[in-house]
């Protein structure tokens, strides 16, 4: 018999080259069983035993306490994340996607940084700084089974100037494609806008400008984004305005964009905030023969006081709590609907609306206080809270405006 010491590193030697087969089984697309389980006696699963060789099977028994031993000295190196990334490799093989970077006449590189990029986006979300990190821990490279380009900051971000002026192609064969696997009937577009800021001079970015900052950054630069949902939530546009662009001024430019993306929208519905309800924007919605959602403005408000603080006329509007949230309280709403040539008015009350208003007031009050002399703050106070608009009924109040059809 062989001394404990021998035929441990005889049953190692065993485990090693059960784990390499394992490995070329598994590459190989087999599904591998566990090569060895241990209970009164450690052993070697059948399909292998022929790959071990003869000279070897003496020292297939060993004790538990020697097997115990041995898993002990096992260590895990270079742990891949390989589940996720597979997933998503699959889901952009099964969609075509290289397809359609190959319309927009991409390159090879440029196509495998772009699904690194989008596949980070769903795993893993970062930066492209941290991209580069973030792919050491994948099994992508196997995944892919080709060598991957160099992955850096300034490779990633070139690849994405490759990609945004052919993101009129990209973005309406996607489009394209969500109608048609999700059987989507777009009738509804929602547009709004946001601003994303930057850090430095941006001296090389023309439309990186100081302008209203939805961030609280005005020291900075910034470019404003305006996007375009449909009614269940699919991107169909976006576009990159100048950082001083004015948000009434992009409705124009979001309806001929719109047209590029989803073909003829003549006959959808438009919503937009009340910061793009002017009656210019109304007016360029119509014309293009669709329809509009908006919210008013505070003045258009103040023009039926007398039909918010009337009793009569008015609905509740019963609303289910999420599925998803079941301790959520739903604000209570009601809602009175008034008929004009073209128009039709929906009048709101709401409870979160007057929260709303009641925090605004109370800032307003609090900013006027503070300028005055302490003994004049009280009047101040008095003339502010004796407004007629900041009676019950009217601090809850908004208007809703549809277009007739």
């Amino acid at each position: 018999a062989k001394p404990a010491k021998s035929v441990n590193v005889e049953f190692h030697s065993i485990c090693l080259q059960c784990w390499w087969v394992r490995q070329a089984r598994y590459f190989k697309g087999i599904a591998a069983a566990p090569v060895l389980y241990s209970n009164r006696n450690a052993r070697i699963s059948p399909y292998l035993s022929s790959s071990i060789g003869p000279a070897r099977k003496a020292a297939l028994t060993v004790t538990r306490a020697n097997a115990v031993s041995i898993v002990s000295q096992i260590r895990l190196d270079d742990a891949c994340e390989a589940g996720p990334v597979h997933v998503a490799h699959q889901i952009w093989k099964k969609l075509e996607l290289d397809a359609v970077l190959d319309a927009a006449s991409l390159p090879e590189r440029a196509k495998r940084l772009t699904e690194i990029e989008v596949i980070n986006r769903l795993v893993e979300p970062g930066s492209e700084h941290s991209i580069r990190n973030w792919v050491s821990r994948t099994a992508l490279p196997d995944i892919f089974r080709e060598e991957l380009p160099p992955i850096n900051d300034t490779a990633l971000y070139k690849n994405l100037d490759k990609l945004h002026p052919e993101r009129e192609k990209i973005e309406q064969a996607l489009a394209e494609k969500e109608i048609t696997l999700f059987n989507l009937k777009p009738t509804i577009f929602l547009y709004d806008l946001t601003s994303t800021y930057f850090e430095g001079l941006c001296a090389r970015n023309e439309k990186a400008k100081h302008g209203y900052s939805r961030d609280k950054r005005s020291d900075c630069r910034q470019v404003v984004v305006g996007l375009v949902l449909n009614q269940d939530g699919f991107p169909t546009a976006h576009e990159i305005f100048d950082g001083n662009r004015v948000d009434c001024t992009t409705v124009d430019d979001m309806l001929t964009t719109l047209d590029k993306r989803a073909g003829d929208s003549k006959g959808h519905t438009v919503v937009v905030d009340r910061g793009m309800s002017g009656k210019e924007n109304l007016a360029a919605i119509k014309a293009k023969g669709n329809h509009y959602i908006v919210a008013s403005r505070q003045p258009e408000r103040e023009q039926f006081l007398a039909e918010f603080e009337s009793e009569q006329g008015w609905e509740e509007v019963i609303r289910d709590v999420s599925p998803n949230n079941q301790f959520q309280k739903k604000s209570s709403v009601a809602i009175k609907r008034m008929d004009k040539a073209d128009e039709t008015l929906i009048l709101c009350l709401s409870g979160g609306r007057a929260k709303k208003d009641k925090a605004i007031r109370e800032k307003k009050e609090k900013r006027l206080c503070c300028k005055y002399c302490p003994e004049k703050s009280r009047e101040v106070m008095r003339r502010v809270s004796s407004c007629r608009f900041g009676g019950y009924a009217a601090s809850k109040a908004s208007l809703i405006i549809f277009q007739n059809s």
